[in-house]
């Protein structure tokens, strides 16, 4: 999310210098004139009509060559295109960011329940009574006490290295 706030701020720039632009190319039907005149109280006035004979006038330069505005157009669409980019490149990245946080989310409750089984078979493993397994075809096989020894292990190992973070139920 932070990204988007740095861009903006440049896009705010871009939109400026734009504005800026479209203003120095509106180009007027008439080449007019501009008087500049004082009041009596010292205030100074901009017309588009002389005043007295006394105005002054002020010249407006003249509109910028075609050469200059197609540079300036270009310019312009290029600093727009390379906004667009970084605005759908900080989107995806914001989207990417949201399905990590949900993977890892759907992970660590995985994880969590892989932990308390281990843990409750460690503890049934542990009590010395004869215990079972389902084998294929649904027929059990009890566990000799080295198979048994050696699942506790397995199991303790398991915990051990994955389950350290995670609380007892």
């Amino acid at each position: 999310m932070r990204h988007l706030f740095k861009s903006d701020s440049v896009f705010l720039q871009n939109i400026q210098w734009i504005a800026i632009l479209i203003l120095l190319l509106i180009n007027t039907d008439t080449a007019a004139k501009i008087y500049k005149w004082v009041d009596e109280k010292g205030k100074v006035h901009y017309t588009d009509k002389p005043h007295s004979d006394q105005d002054q006038t002020i010249k407006i330069p003249n509109t910028p060559k075609q050469s200059a505005v197609d540079e300036a157009n270009n310019r312009a669409k290029a600093i727009i295109d390379h906004q667009n980019k970084v605005s759908q490149i900080n989107q995806e990245m914001a989207q990417s960011q949201k399905q990590l946080e949900l993977k890892s989310n759907q992970d660590k409750k995985h994880l969590t329940k892989q932990c308390h089984s281990a843990r409750k078979n460690v503890i049934a493993l542990g009590h010395g009574r004869p215990t079972y397994i389902k084998g294929k075809g649904k027929k059990n096989h009890f566990l000799s006490d080295k198979e048994k020894n050696k699942k506790i292990d397995e199991l303790q190992k398991f915990i051990s290295k994955n389950c350290r973070l995670q609380l007892t139920n």
